[in-house]
């Protein structure tokens, strides 16, 4: 093996890495459909170990015949552009994405060589694709040099964009609050989002606006953040009070980034695996109130905040929860914060 080649391996390898890590974040699965790689994309990921959590299959459709019957790939398009084409590389991301039901499908098909080139597509032309919901990027390459090359430069290019392609993708990811540009970050998204609600409530001086990135940094909360471009644009913050419970203490998305689903998917990965969760909102904030019910949460009594805010209580309770009117009770210790592992 080659000094390049070697090199090239090691940088597929971390590329590999960052995209588990980003398919993780944003919730995502993969799935694949290779031609002329012969399933090295597949490889390259499953490769890394955990890929079972965001790889889920993969597809190695060499022939015409196995494209069309395995992917769907419509036989008057074989015929009309030919295998290496951005039509056929198209209909097979977009086959191996429905088949799969995977969120991001990669596909490629090209002419690694030696021979099999000719003057319109000569050796190291490769097609890649990349589908998500509602859209299907290509890109046509020429890949310099010989067949071991041209297969490796087409691993990488894929998992390159594919990389792109979940920049634009919410990824979640916990927060470290000892580190002051975090804790900063979830300040700058917390006073924008409590400022709409202060209006909501009909209120001048709402008391999370009173808190500090150094009371942040106290706080003791977990806080899983949302970020769109690497930016925190939303965040959930919870204590454990007890062993498959949760209190949550802050639900907030930046004003810009409303009416995305952003606190629908961090109560979706609050909730997760918990028999009980609880929540307190402000009474006249009905839209949250609203959300909070849409994710299975039920009202659970008003109380009145020292400042004299009305607030509505709320609790989850998970479907194989069995528990009695005492169990159901807010916790009122949240002292005690269990570490999650």
């Amino acid at each position: 093996m080659s000094q390049n080649e070697a090199q090239r391996l090691v940088h597929i390898r971390s590329l590999a890495t960052q995209l588990g890590q980003a398919l993780q974040e944003a919730g995502w699965t993969l799935s694949t459909a290779e031609s002329c790689t012969g399933g090295g994309i597949a490889a390259a990921v499953t490769d890394i170990a955990g890929s079972s959590a965001w790889f889920h299959q993969g597809w190695v459709t060499y022939s015409n015949a196995a494209k069309h019957s395995l992917l769907g790939v419509e036989e008057a398009t074989l015929i009309a552009h030919g295998a290496v084409s951005e039509a056929v590389v198209r209909q097979m991301a977009e086959g191996a994405r429905l088949r799969s039901g995977a969120q991001l499908a990669l596909a490629v098909s090209g002419i690694a060589g030696p021979g099999g080139g000719s003057e319109a597509k000569p050796v190291g032309t490769v097609w890649l694709a990349w589908a998500q919901p509602g859209n299907v990027e290509t890109v046509c390459c020429h890949f310099p040099g010989d067949r071991i090359t041209v297969r490796q430069r087409a691993i990488q290019r894929a998992l390159e964009e594919a990389l792109r392609c979940l920049a634009s993708v919410p990824r979640l990811r916990q927060l470290d609050l000892s580190d002051v540009a975090q804790a900063t970050a979830l300040w700058t998204v917390q006073q924008a989002a409590y400022r709409v609600e202060a209006g909501w409530l009909g209120v001048s001086d709402f008391p999370p606006l009173r808190a500090s990135v150094a009371d942040l940094q106290a706080c003791g909360e977990q806080v899983l953040g949302c970020y769109l471009d690497e930016v925190l644009v939303a965040a959930v913050g919870w204590e454990s009070p007890a062993p498959r419970q949760r209190a949550i203490n802050r639900l907030v998305v930046h004003p810009d980034h409303f009416r995305k689903g952003l606190a629908r998917r961090l109560l979706q990965w609050v909730l997760r695996d918990q028999q009980r969760v609880y929540v307190t909102t402000g009474l006249a904030n009905q839209a949250a109130i609203a959300a909070y019910r849409q994710a299975g949460f039920v009202l659970d009594g008003t109380m009145t905040h020292p400042d004299g805010i009305a607030l509505q209580q709320l609790r989850y309770v998970a479907d194989n929860a069995a528990a009695s009117d005492d169990e159901l009770n807010r916790p009122a210790d949240l002292a005690g914060q269990e570490q999650e592992s």
